[in-house]
């Protein structure tokens, strides 16, 4: 979310409506995602749990996190 943006929730929004999807389209399927380190309490809001150690992606910290299937 753009910096001129941030404070105003569209970030949940946004995860909210990307997991819906996901849930509509991929009932069965678990989630994947990279996550910037840092941003690990915003995604385990949503059941997002880190899989992987902390790893470098440009120079930034990441932490790949996985949500399993029928999670609210």
């Amino acid at each position: 979310v753009s910096d001129a943006w941030r404070g105003a929730k569209l970030g949940q929004q946004l995860m909210a409506k990307t997991l819906e999807s996901c849930g509509r389209h991929w009932p069965d399927k678990p989630l994947y995602l990279g996550a910037q380190a840092h941003l690990q309490p915003f995604y385990a809001r949503f059941g997002f749990i880190p899989v992987t150690d902390v790893y470098d992606e440009d120079g930034i910290p990441h932490r790949g996190m996985a949500r399993e299937v029928h999670q609210a």
